[in-house]
């Protein structure tokens, strides 16, 4: 017998109720937003949602909800927010992800207590226990410096930082603010580095020999700073001047002339051809560097290391023009006459350069010359070059009439050879015939402008070294 039960009807009405109310605990609509796992693929979302970073400059506005789990601590910058009113929903970025949708926000209980450093949650630490709670180091590793350190970067990072803020900056140099290195609108976050190029100059003289490094990281007033002492270890004077001339001397050349042997050879250690000691085949690439009249050729062997003499006509000479524009500075110049020690029987020395074509001439003494004046000059041609070495300015003519020209006054530097120091080429009636400066084409003798070749012969006395170099 079918007896109705006397609370069924109130049952009824109860179970149709909760079907047309909503449920406050359902899952999550199938449209719910996607996320992005760091340095994967587009997944579906975590079982806890993540919560809406709070402004780190802002008190917070409502109680942290216990539904969040704590992201991982961010490597990259973070996406500035879309501007309030913009249309668009705000985005999150997680690091090596892509920005998705703001999770909707679900109800959340509030904190039974304040948050303290290590809790798990540090959203809410004041500004003095924030600044304690991360670490800031120097990691350059630099304690010293010297001429020859690769790096004089500082560099300091921030790690363990519990969450991103934003406060000032501020690098100082042996206590006083470099204006050029303070930001107003510092990132304090994980992985955040600050370098400061420190503007030190070694060099002779200097009287330095340290530094005070520090930086500074404020917040609101609170502030963490670090600070180290840097040494500096220079040269000695002496070490600089060594320094000095091995450069200058490792820069100051010879002019080489290449030159090509047309055919097998016998050398010999004498221009006459008399004492042989070895041969060279055909096609061997040498340095020519002198000649007796048609006899002999002079050469240099640079892979063997030495000198001899072959048959003049066995040799092909390069035509190439050898001459490098420009020249050495005034300092270099001084450098390499003082470091060759060269020493002269009157107040002057002259160097003739080569490879720039210039007369240098020197007054002072063995290792304490000064540079008196440069003059462009022309030395002798490829197949008929200056010779180089140390010779001196040994015999004075007025000069050498030919009934096709002159030049005038004529300073010899090797009389046997009739090699000297002389004025460009005039015809007879005293027009210019060559006035050629500045490239090697003479017979060997050095080609000067009148004014510089009157110079030399007014001031300059016989017994004068001369380098040709």
């Amino acid at each position: 017998m079918n007896k109705k039960h006397p609370f069924l009807p109130i049952l009824l009405s109860f179970s149709l109720g909760l079907c047309f109310t909503p449920a406050a605990f359902a899952d999550e609509a199938e449209d719910k937003p996607a996320y992005v796992i760091p340095g994967g693929n587009q997944g579906s979302a975590p079982t806890a949602a993540p919560t809406t970073p709070a402004d780190p400059e802002a008190e917070p506005t409502s109680p942290p909800k216990v539904t969040s789990t704590p992201a991982a601590e961010p490597t990259a910058s973070a996406t500035t927010a879309p501007a309030a009113g913009s249309g668009n929903d705000p985005a999150y970025v997680i690091p090596g992800g892509q920005a998705t949708k703001e999770p909707e926000n679900t109800p959340s209980a509030a904190p039974s207590a304040r948050p303290t450093a290590g809790s798990g949650d540090v959203s809410g630490l004041d500004d003095t226990a924030f600044m304690e709670a991360f670490t800031l180091a120097f990691f350059d590793g630099i304690t010293e410096l010297t001429p020859t350190s690769a790096s004089k970067q500082i560099t300091a990072v921030l790690t363990k930082v519990p969450e991103e803020r934003i406060g000032e900056a501020q690098w100082y140099l042996n206590g006083q603010p470099v204006s050029d290195h303070y930001s107003g609108q510092f990132p304090i976050k994980s992985g955040k580095v600050t370098a400061f190029q420190l503007p030190v100059v070694f060099e002779k003289g200097m009287h330095e020999t340290g530094a005070d490094v520090a930086l500074e990281i404020r917040l609101n007033g609170v502030s963490r700073r670090i600070e180290k002492h840097i040494t500096y270890q220079n040269y000695t004077d002496e070490e600089y001047d060594r320094i000095e001339r091995d450069r200058v001397l490792n820069l100051v050349k010879p002019m080489e002339i290449p030159a090509t042997l047309r055919q097998n050879v016998t050398t010999y250690a004498d221009k006459y051809l008399s004492s042989a000691n070895g041969s060279l085949a055909a096609g061997t690439e040498v340095i020519y560097a002198d000649h007796y009249s048609d006899t002999s050729a002079y050469l240099y062997l640079p892979e063997e290391e030495r000198f001899c003499w072959v048959s003049y006509y066995s040799v092909r000479v390069s035509g190439e023009d050898l001459v490098v524009e420009g020249d050495y500075s005034n300092e270099d110049k001084v450098t390499f006459v003082n470091a060759k020690a060269y020493a002269s029987n009157s107040d002057y020395l002259i160097w003739i350069n080569l490879e720039h074509q210039k007369v240098n001439l020197f007054i002072g003494e063995e290792g304490n010359w000064k540079l008196e004046r440069v003059m462009d000059c022309a030395t002798g041609a490829n197949q008929t070059p200056t010779p180089t070495g140390i010779t001196t300015y040994s015999k004075y003519e007025n000069g050498w009439f030919n009934p096709t020209y002159y030049v005038k006054p004529v300073l010899y530097i090797n009389p046997a050879r009739a090699i000297a120091m002389h004025s460009i080429l005039f015809h007879p009636d005293g027009r210019v015939q060559d006035g050629t400066l500045g490239r090697n084409v003479s017979h060997g003798c050095i080609r000067l402008a009148p004014e510089d070749i009157n110079y030399l012969a007014e001031y300059v006395p016989i017994g004068t070294t001369v380098v040709v170099f």
